[in-house]
């Protein structure tokens, strides 16, 4: 049995007396009448459970972006207090990085309202953090069909931003990583290759004749070391990619690590005469991955050592200081130099050789500014032919 909701109305007919002599009624079924004031009721209170949640925002501004509502988890959220934002402009609470996001979706509001239309914008919380949020925006009109209003509902992303920003790091980290080894692997079986054809040459022309083999034994030991390096560059270079995954930024005294760098070089500073001008103050401390920093001026110093000297006279001059607020480490040679604007672009990539008389692999350049970007620094370089060369490292920060 299905209850029924009933209106009765009656009317009592009365005699010339106003006596009532009887009652005419009439019952109307409006079952179908309570039911839709029930469901109103329960959407309304669905709204208003909507409109308060402590986890989604909801606010309403006008057709020119000025708040006309906010709900409390808004207002609770950035630290707002209702009659303090109600007729001022919405866009003042989104970082100005993203006004054209935001002026984008609201001209999509009134090009195509009364549909959601959703953005991502960054707010600052009233802890001072600039969070995400997902919001969803309407165009709202009124029976002319004219934009009266815009509604936001929103919830915060941040996390899921981070780690989304996160993913798409480490997806470039690894695409870069994959570029370099692909790089290297190209070089490194073309020196293999190279070194190995040299040997089997040389053992057939042994072999053709034994009794000239000590020039032969001589270039085989040349084509060995030379064979040895690459597997060691490539062996270097694995490591190396393998060991950033697990460094930790230390601070670091600089001219203490200069001055341990340069001491390695010790011996072939002697060989060679050379006078190192180390220009430090004793107290500047960064904050930095060791591993790399060691990398970098290893390289450049053992470059300035192999392609800066002069016959006589030889001399290295590391140069450490402050430029615009920029900590900068400069090596600075005065060798024969290199033409700077016609090799600009070649200079770091792998492979190249810009003195084809020294021997060498076109590795160093390129690991030294795979390492510079690591740690947050860029490389400038100053060089004409004649007048040396200057490798200045600069930290972003």
């Amino acid at each position: 049995m299905t209850d029924v909701w009933v209106r009765c109305r009656g009317v009592a007919i009365r005699d010339e007396n106003g006596k009532p002599i009887r009652l005419l009624g009439c019952h109307n079924e409006i079952t179908n009448l309570k039911e839709s004031e029930k469901r109103s009721l329960e959407l309304l209170k669905s709204y208003r459970a909507l409109v308060e949640t402590d986890s989604i925002f909801y606010i309403k501004t006008d057709a020119l972006g000025n708040y006309t509502y906010a709900n409390n988890c808004f207002l609770n959220r950035f630290g707002y207090k209702l009659e303090e934002i109600i007729g001022t402009n919405s866009l003042n609470a989104i970082i100005p990085e993203d006004h054209a996001k935001t002026y984008k979706v609201v001209s999509l509001c009134f090009k195509f309202p009364n549909v959601p239309h959703p953005v991502v914008l960054r707010k600052p919380y009233k802890d001072g953090r600039v969070r995400s949020n997902h919001w969803e925006f309407y165009g709202v009109t009124n029976e002319k069909g004219v934009i009266e209003e815009v509604l936001c509902v929103g919830v915060e992303i941040t996390e899921l931003a981070d780690k989304s920003l996160e993913i798409q790091r480490l997806l470039e980290v690894e695409a870069d990583k994959n570029k370099r080894l692909q790089e290297h692997s190209y070089i490194t079986s073309h020196n293999i290759r190279n070194s190995v054809a040299n040997m089997l040459g040389l053992f057939e022309m042994i072999e053709a004749d034994p009794d000239d083999s000590e020039a032969y034994i001589e270039m085989l030991k040349t084509s060995v070391h030379a064979l040895d390096k690459t597997l060691s560059n490539l062996t270097r270079l694995l490591t190396e990619e393998k060991e950033a995954e697990y460094q930790k930024l230390e601070d670091i005294n600089v001219k203490q690590f200069l001055e341990r760098i340069v001491n390695l070089e010790k011996v072939e500073i002697s060989r060679q005469n050379v006078k190192v001008n180390l220009n430090c103050k004793d107290d500047i401390v960064i904050r930095t991955l060791p591993i790399f920093f060691d990398s970098i001026f290893h390289n450049l110093i053992s470059n300035a050592l192999k392609y800066g000297m002069k016959e006589h006279d030889s001399m290295i001059d590391i140069n450490v200081g402050y430029l615009e607020k920029k900590l900068f480490i400069e090596v600075k040679d005065y060798g024969s130099g290199f033409d700077l604007p016609n090799n600009a672009e070649l200079l770091f990539r792998l492979g190249t050789r810009l003195d084809r008389e020294k021997i060498g692999q076109g590795l160093g350049l390129f690991i030294t500014q795979h390492h510079a970007k690591i740690i947050g620094t860029t490389i400038e370089v100053n060089s004409a032919l004649g007048k040396g060369a200057s490798f200045k490292v600069i930290w972003d920060e």
